[in-house]
């Protein structure tokens, strides 16, 4: 989103944030605009400026008390007339990165609230310019991979990670594991016994034999 501020505009982002919906905005260019233009500097809207290709703050990028985040906004490919392509610069080629990175969010923890992918957005932004918020970066430059990657977020589906090591279950199942072991140990005693016994009988006839053979007389 990007552009002037009117009721309709106040009524569909007010719509949209009864809806749930993560709201994201271009900044401003310069020169045509000086500082964060509207809709982005309303409250619950995510204002985005733009990095150049050294990760600094792009120079086509407004500053401003109401930026949140930053993200690639200067020589962008994107989809041009007639099917084509063409390469660009401004803070709306950022916001569309943002969004981007909030559909991943919201895809891959989709119990996650609008709040919270912001609040995952901006904590997990990569911090330039003054230590913490500045009216240059805002929150810092978008970190998409650290985004996905931080399963400590409430109401997400990652937080049942944490529940996981109630897995202790596990002796339970090593309990039982150790009595089959125990099985064929003890049911092959009696055969070693058994066999040891027919040895003796064994032994015991033949020598009963020879020693019936040996008393027989001879003629």
């Amino acid at each position: 989103m990007g552009g002037s501020i009117d009721p309709d505009t106040l009524n569909a982002v007010k719509a949209a944030q009864e809806a749930d919906v993560v709201i994201v905005a271009s900044a401003g260019n310069k020169p045509d605009d000086f500082t964060v233009i509207a809709p982005a500097f309303l409250d619950g809207i995510v204002a985005v400026g733009a990095t150049d290709e050294s990760g600094k703050k792009g120079s086509i990028s407004v500053s401003g008390a109401a930026l949140d985040l930053v993200a690639p906004g200067e020589e962008i490919w994107g989809p041009w007339i007639n099917g084509g392509y063409n390469v660009g610069s401004g803070t709306s080629d950022s916001a569309a990165i943002v969004s981007g990175a909030a559909a991943l969010l919201r895809s891959k923890f989709p119990n996650m609230s609008a709040t919270e992918v912001v609040e995952r957005l901006e904590s997990t932004a990569i911090d330039k310019g003054a230590p913490g918020v500045d009216p240059d970066y805002g929150h810092g430059i978008i970190d998409i991979v650290a985004a996905l990657s931080d399963n400590t977020s409430p109401g997400s589906s990652a937080s049942a990670a944490p529940s996981e090591p109630t897995a202790a279950p596990a002796p339970a199942t090593t309990a039982p594991a150790a009595s089959p072991k125990a099985e064929p140990a003890s049911s092959a005693t009696p055969l070693i016994i058994g066999g040891v016994a027919v040895l003796v009988f064994l032994g015991g006839l033949l020598a009963f034999l020879l020693i019936r053979r040996r008393s027989r007389p001879t003629s």
